[in-house]
């Protein structure tokens, strides 16, 4: 009786054939996946743009302890975020622009970071047009200044960067997508082989006999000498049973 690891080290062996003899489909099925993405990134998917505006956290009139206070937290950070996004903010860009959308929509579009050790928020819209991108960031910068200074009864805050459109989508990445799509078609036609190897019982070598069958063949008798084909084979696989078993 043979260690069970050499009957694993056969298995994967003759895994690793079986999809050496299908490398022509496996090949197929993932340049089919890659240049199907590629066509479905280029044309159909829209790209979109970004643009963004900076605006310093801390106002002119600030002192010197308060600059004090404002380095050990971050909470006059996240004030100023929280009515940059807020509705009354973003419903007056949609009135300023003559928008078509609401509130949830155009919230959607936009980005506010915090890059580390800064007081420096930057506020990033990524839109299909990129200079409506510009125009939305640059629009929400100046309607946040007025509204923060209201609110918090401060100086207007001051930008650091206006919004300036490149003309460089950000989305979608057509080498990424492509990518993700062949190592996709990759994997799934080499598991759907697999698979349906593993599940086919049927007996198709002396080795599968004595493996399934626990029985040994006499002989193989080639279908070009005895003219049946087909629905026979099995019958003529059952005489060299008998055969044995006599």
């Amino acid at each position: 009786m043979k260690p069970e690891h050499d009957e694993i080290e056969i298995d994967l062996r003759e895994l690793f054939y079986v999809l050496k003899s299908k490398i022509a489909i496996i090949l197929a099925v993932t340049a089919i996946c890659g240049i199907g993405m590629a066509i479905y990134t280029s044309f159909v998917i829209e790209p979109k743009y970004s643009s963004t505006s900076k605006i310093y956290v801390m106002s002119k009139g600030d002192s010197a302890l308060s600059l004090s206070d404002l380095n050990l937290s971050t909470g006059l950070t996240a004030d100023y975020v929280e009515l940059i996004e807020s509705r009354p903010v973003m419903e007056q860009v949609i009135n300023n622009l003559n928008l078509s959308m609401k509130y949830e929509e155009l919230l959607s579009l936009v980005s506010i970071t915090n890059p580390a050790d800064t007081r420096i928020l930057h506020i990033t819209v990524t839109y299909t047009d990129a200079l409506v991108a510009e125009k939305l960031a640059n629009d929400i910068v100046a309607v946040a200044q007025k509204s923060i200074s209201s609110i918090m009864n401060t100086d207007e805050p001051s930008i650091v960067e206006s919004a300036i459109s490149t003309g460089q989508k950000v989305s979608p990445n057509n080498m990424k997508n492509t990518l993700i799509a062949v190592i996709i078609g990759l994997l799934l036609s080499c598991g759907v082989i697999v698979l349906v190897h593993i599940l086919d019982d049927t007996v198709k070598s002396p080795e599968d006999v004595e493996r399934y069958l626990g029985l040994n063949t006499l002989a193989m008798i080639p279908d070009d000498m005895d003219g049946v084909k087909g629905a026979n084979k099995k019958s003529r696989m059952q005489t060299i049973f008998k055969r044995n078993e006599a």
